[in-house]
């Protein structure tokens, strides 16, 4: 009820949410309930970074389950209030969820009240781990799902694997509920799982075979979503660029984090860090007892994989599922382990304080039973006014009004054949106008940072927008969104069609159209994000003159081709022969423009058209060697049709598509779809979900396994 009492004190249920992420999982969730009442099952997100399938998201369940109910309630509740409510309800129910892990952990009563009460306390200084700063200051959305459901799923296996009484059925369906809500969370389940099973020598035979079936069970369950996501994984982006939240912290800065407790009580007295110091302590001199190893064991794992490829190199990409992950996420495991420790040594304390009472002296009616209830309901009413507080910092929107996105939607989505632009350079590189304005005109924006910064290769070419005339017309951008200081980066051909004197609109004379005609002379080889420094510089300058590269990881022998080596340098081959090496790309530029600037593109676009998961066009075409290109992102589950019949799709530079037409005029129609395979795992699961839960309520288990 306080994160409730919060949440309206906060005026989070008044206006727009803040924090970085919460408009893109916003716009994400109203284009799925879109598709959805659209009869599609087909899922390709065009709104920020070129597109990209939603099936390469690493959280794929709140969003899914989220745009479903969004759908079906959309005429009674109004979709941006049912996304916020899911945030309140989400954190509201975090405690109960908390106290029954721990319970499931083997904690006592009283720890486990203090390990669900705990979580709504924790602070760090990268906002980025499990405690309520993570929704607003980040934006991170489903990482609550995976907050919510970690100390279950963590409870739930403990159980499973230390008493053999206990059934597959509960840990392996909220290990799968869990490694859907968020991928990191369900890989550090799995750490736990595996420090379970070795934290005690007896029965670890039978311990390692019971994790296994979980795992073995929980991957075809979740293998609609877990093969297409790793079979597709090279299309990801990852991690375009790192810094030490991608690559880890260093030993004594991580120290230094502890020691002056920012890992759990940023901007504030270091009380529960003295609770995390004191639970190491007393887990030391405790070791003996399985749950207090578990935590000891488990947090010094988590340590070490926070520690990254800073402390540990080329090694730490030898883990797997390592090698794109954010070493910053495993904050998340230190809070984790830090509540593990610090709830039953507050229990203990607590415990300590009320054997001292009984010695204090008194009058009759102020007896030490009445001193400590009393005590504790003091403590327990400030912490609810505390959390009220927190929630109401925390969770809080901003007006509508104050972003100007009323007009701003209204101004937008008068031309929607276009994208529009909102960019750092320009000074409105915030989440309302990357995600949200998006999400409320339709119209697709061209950069995002927040959903979409792992899951194409797109990004890192738009990051590297050069505000060109030809970089407007490769990526299709016929608006720009800009701040009155930043005016002066914009180019000379944009009108300005829209102002409030501190946003301003710049529109380009026409749309520059989804599709252009280029040729395609030359072949870039290398892998997909190996070519990525290279392919930035030369793209945009070589469509200028209508050309662009094809992408290869092979080369083919013919023709021109550059093959990308490290540090944006590489060697231009032509027939099999070497007649630039190492040359860094700049210098290649030069010799490649003075090689292929040529006669003007003759074909034509003559009309084109787009809808959910579709691409269309009449085109007056040429032929040979003139390409037609699809200005969004490349993607094997692509198809395309020339006048109905099946045509092949070309990967090109930056990161798009080109299909052959012969000469004369033609309808294409390129078109995205989920793998088959994909949907029909999807329904055997269900089913086989639906199914094995039914026999579970028809024929329970009479055995009872108590806590």
């Amino acid at each position: 009820m306080s994160v409730v009492l919060g949440a309206i004190l906060g005026g989070f249920f008044d206006g727009v949410p803040l924090g970085d992420d919460n408009s893109s999982h916003y716009a994400e969730i109203s284009y799925i309930a879109e598709l959805l009442r659209l009869g599609e099952t087909d899922f390709w997100f065009d709104q920020t970074n070129l597109g990209y399938p939603l099936f390469l998201a690493y959280q794929p369940a709140p969003s899914l389950v989220m745009g479903a109910l969004t759908a079906l309630l959309e005429p009674l509740v109004a979709p941006m209030l049912l996304f916020k409510l899911s945030v309140v309800i989400v954190w509201a129910l975090m405690p109960t969820a908390w106290f029954w892990g721990g319970r499931w952990l083997g904690m006592d009563r009283l720890s486990a009240l203090i390990f669900g009460l705990l979580i709504l306390s924790v602070s760090d200084f990268r906002t980025f781990g499990l405690g309520m700063t993570s929704v607003t200051a980040m934006g991170l959305y489903t990482q609550s799902y995976g907050t919510l459901l970690l100390p279950l799923a963590s409870g739930a296996l403990y159980r499973y694997l230390f008493d053999d009484r206990v059934g597959l059925r509960a840990p392996t369906l909220l290990f799968c509920t869990t490694l859907l809500s968020h991928a990191y969370f369900g890989l550090y389940l799995a750490i736990a799982g595996a420090v379970m099973v070795f934290v005690r020598r007896d029965g670890l035979f039978a311990r390692a075979d019971r994790l296994t079936r979980v795992f073995v069970l929980s991957a075809l369950i979740t293998a609609f979503w877990l093969v297409p996501f790793v079979h597709y994984i090279e299309y990801q982006g990852g991690l375009p660029w790192r810094g030490e939240s991608e690559n880890g912290y260093r030993v004594l800065e991580l120290a230094r984090l502890a020691a002056t407790g920012q890992l759990f009580d940023h901007g504030r007295l270091p009380w529960m860090s003295a609770l995390v110091a004191l639970g190491l302590l007393l887990a030391w001199k405790r070791r003996g007892e399985t749950l207090w190893r578990f935590a000891l064991v488990l947090f010094a794992v988590t340590i070490a994989l926070l520690l990254g490829r800073t402390t540990w190199g080329v090694l730490y990409d030898w883990i797997p599922l390592h090698t794109e992950l954010e070493v910053v996420r495993y904050i998340n495991g230190v809070h984790f382990c830090g509540l593990l420790l610090a709830a039953p040594t507050c229990a203990v304390l607590l415990w300590r304080l009320a054997d001292w009472i009984e010695t204090l002296p008194g009058p009759n009616w102020l007896s030490p039973r009445r001193t400590g209830v009393a005590v504790l309901l003091a403590a327990f009413g400030g912490y609810l006014v505390s959390v009220a507080a927190i929630s109401a910092r925390h969770l809080r929107s901003v007006d509508e009004s104050e972003l100007a996105l009323p007009a701003l939607v209204e101004r937008i989505e008068t031309d929607r054949s276009s994208r529009f632009l909102a960019h750092k350079k320009l000074g409105t590189a915030r989440h309302f106008y990357l995600n949200l304005l998006p999400a409320l005109t339709r119209r697709p924006q061209l950069e995002s940072f927040s959903r979409g910064y792992h899951d194409t290769l797109s990004l890192y070419y738009l990051e590297y927008f050069d505000f060109t005339a030809a970089s407007f017309r490769l990526y299709n951008v016929g608006a720009a969104l800009a701040q009155r200081d930043a005016l002066e980066e914009l180019p000379s051909f944009l009108t300005q069609t829209w102002t409030n004197e501190e946003l301003y609109v710049y529109e380009a004379p026409e749309a520059p159209g989804y599709f252009d005609f280029i040729r395609t002379p030359l072949t870039i080889v290398g892998g997909l994000k190996q070519i990525r420094p290279v392919t930035a510089i030369l793209s945009p300058r070589l469509f200028h003159f209508g050309i662009l590269p094809r992408i290869s990881s092979d080369d083919e022998g013919a023709g021109d081709s550059i093959h990308v080596r490290a540090r944006a340098h590489a060697d231009l081959w032509r027939d099999g022969r070497i007649v630039a090496q190492n040359e860094r790309a700049g210098r290649l530029l030069g010799r490649l423009v003075d090689d292929y600037r040529g006669e003007p593109i003759r074909s034509q676009v003559l009309e084109e058209r787009t809808a959910p998961n579709e691409y269309a066009a009449i085109v007056d075409a040429r032929g040979a060697p003139e390409r037609l290109l699809l200005k969004a992102s490349y993607h094997p589950c692509w198809t395309a049709e020339v006048d109905g019949e099946p045509s092949t799709i070309d990967h090109v530079a930056p990161n798009l598509m080109v299909v052959d037409v012969p000469p004369g005029q033609h309808r294409i129609r390129l078109r995205f779809r989920n793998p088959n395979y994909q949907k029909a795992l999807f329904i055997a699961s269900l089913l086989g979900v639906i199914v094995w839960c039914a026999i579970g309520v028809l024929h329970p288990s009479r055995r009872r396994h108590p806590i």
